[in-house]
């Protein structure tokens, strides 16, 4: 038996910083985030070896190993922590509104005229727009874009609030997890090995490998739905009794523009209670008020001081705020929650190079698990961000069968002389075959259905195919990838009161990476010979054939619901390869 014992220790150390202000510092401490990742200095891996060679003839050998190994803090993740961080460079989002006339007197202009119909028309520099607010955005019109070297603009380093400048939407950010852990993966292996005599071996392994503290973004300040929504139906009922302008709401329309075409007092209070624009509540986020955009309103000269009071009160009621002003909205950091498990079982029957040739015949039945796959993109980020260990399912890297047969002939020297021997001597033949599973890919709706700003994450409804159109005017799509026949979009309108804001009503049911691309087989041989000359000149040439059946192999398929499974990219078709190479 020989066993080996050793241990690892890691250090890794990146410069951390404190927020733009207290104010700020102190509301990221809350959300459990923070610009650079801590110090990791106990990362200690220790590791674990055996083999036993049972009889002591070296012909049956039993191998076990365990090892933890640490990963690397990513480094764009320390750097978007710093700069990211929703001051310093900020992620801002313009809405759609109501363009501005430029033949209007300056007495219409404001600067809640700034949104991305007037930023991508062109007009946020007329003065008829903006008013002396435009200076502030640092705008360029004939680019259609804001300037983002003016450390002046109302978007850079909280501008916006010393300026008294409203934004509906407040900057966004990609900060650090607080309580940020290095990543790690315990690895477990058990093994057989059998020299079977006739240079053949078997080999049978059992591989586990289980992560933990591994990083998936998820949004720590997410918008509502439920509550948004709730505030949506407020303002419809409060149309229908006429007690609101027919503009504040509609049953269809987006419960996100509740009182955007209602002038400067987007609030009141109806027979089902009360309601405000939602960007006045950060649309409807625990962090409640959005001071920006409540100072603005609160101005006498502005007159919506009574939203701005209506608003405390919802704020109160629903349980919304964290006890100082937030100065951000979306903060995505990638928190080091995550989990994974990988088991496989390979059986691996060998020849070894004698007599001319040597094979290799290789099955592996695995299974991987995660709860997110891409450490740096939001669109690997949870359908909801209030129930993001929903998430867990079949990873992308999933393949639960693999089947690989290879093999290498080489002719020797054949004796005798004439075109045969010479011909024929010398020639290796190396073919490859390879038969895999599919791999698992996720199902979307291309559409924002639980109003998170995200369109990339949300997943459909699996609906039976003759089920009833929704509410929203969306109808059963049939599909092969859903497990009850079809697939349809959630629908806010039919939520219930009491619809939990992760329910399927604003996330879809489905789960992530329901659905499997198709098989792949892989068949490609390689021929060689080599020729000698005189003066140790040796030629080798050969012909590589790639994909010898010619199988179109599936490489991408669509991801929108209503064409899942459509190939979009193929892996290459037949292909032909020579070469030589001289040798002297």
């Amino acid at each position: 038996m020989t066993l080996n014992l050793g241990i690892r220790y890691d250090v890794e150390a990146f410069p951390t910083q404190l927020a733009l202000n207290s104010n700020t510092n102190e509301a990221e401490r809350i959300y459990g985030i923070r610009e650079g990742i801590r110090l990791q200095p106990a990362n200690f891996a220790p590791r674990v070896g055996i083999a036993y060679d049972v009889r002591g003839d070296a012909k049956t050998v039993i191998r076990a190993n365990y090892g933890l190994f640490y990963d690397r803090a990513p480094g764009n993740l320390e750097s978007q922590s710093t700069s990211f961080n929703a001051a310093k460079v900020p992620l801002v989002i313009l809405g759609g509104g109501t363009p501005c006339s430029v033949a209007s007197p300056n007495s219409a202009a404001s600067p809640l005229n700034l949104n991305a119909t007037n930023a991508f028309q062109g007009s946020l520099a007329n003065p008829n727009c903006l008013g002396a607010s435009a200076a502030g955005v640092n705008y360029i019109a004939s680019q259609q874009r804001f300037d983002p070297d003016n450390s002046n603009s109302v978007f850079v380093n909280q501008n916006f609030l010393a300026a008294g400048f409203p934004l509906a939407i407040l900057p966004s950010g990609l900060p650090a997890d607080l309580n940020y852990v290095t990543p790690y993966v315990q690895q477990i292996s058990f093994g057989v090995e059998k020299d079977l005599g006739h240079d053949l071996s078997l080999n049978v392994a059992f591989n586990s490998t289980g992560g933990r503290h591994l990083n998936r973004p998820v949004n720590v300040n997410p918008v509502n739905p439920q509550l948004l929504v709730g505030n949506w139906r407020n303002a419809v009922n409060a149309v229908k009794a006429g007690m609101a302008a027919p503009g504040t709401a509609s049953p269809t329309s987006d419960p996100l523009t509740v009182g955007t075409a209602a002038g400067v007092n987007p609030c009141g209070v109806g027979p089902t209670g009360p309601f405000v624009t939602p960007a006045l509540l950060n649309f409807f986020r625990r962090s409640g008020l959005n001071t920006s955009l409540a100072t603005f309103l609160a101005n006498p000269n502005v007159g919506g001081g009574q939203c701005v009071a209506l608003a405390s009160e919802i704020a109160a009621t629903d349980g919304l705020g964290i006890g100082i002003p937030v100065p951000f909205g979306d903060m995505t950091p990638n928190l080091t929650t995550g989990t994974s498990s990988y088991n496989a079982l390979s059986v691996n029957l060998r020849k070894r190079l004698t007599s001319n040739y040597e094979f290799l015949v290789s099955y592996t039945w695995s299974h991987a698990i995660d709860d997110s796959t891409d450490v740096v993109s939001t669109s690997d980020a949870p359908q909801s961000n209030f129930a993001p260990n929903a998430e867990r399912s079949n990873s992308t890297f999933d393949q639960r069968h693999r089947l690989v047969l290879s093999g290498v002939y080489n002719s020797g020297h054949l004796g005798g002389s004439g075109f045969f021997p010479t011909a024929f001597s010398g020639v290796t033949i190396a073919p490859i075959f390879e038969v895999s599973s599919g791999r698992p890919f996720n199902i979307l709706t291309g559409s924002d259905t639980n109003f998170d700003f995200d369109p990339l994450t949300d997943r459909p409804n699996a609906v039976a195919p003759g089920s009833a159109t929704t509410s929203c005017g969306t109808a059963p799509v049939l599909s092969k990838y859903s497990p009850t026949g079809a697939f349809n979009l959630p629908c806010y309108i039919d939520a219930p009161a009491d619809a939990g804001p992760a329910s399927n009503y604003y996330a879809g049911d489905l789960g992530r990476n329901a659905a499997v691309k198709p098989y792949t087989v892989f068949t490609d041989i390689r021929f060689a010979k080599a020729i000698t000359f005189s003066h140790d000149i040796a030629l080798q040439v050969t012909a590589d054939i790639f994909n010898l059946i010619n199988k179109n192999n599936t490489l991408d398929v669509n991801l929108l619901y209503t064409a899942a499974g459509t190939p979009t990219a193929a892996s290459d078709p037949r292909q032909f390869q020579f070469g030589a190479r001289v040798s002297f």
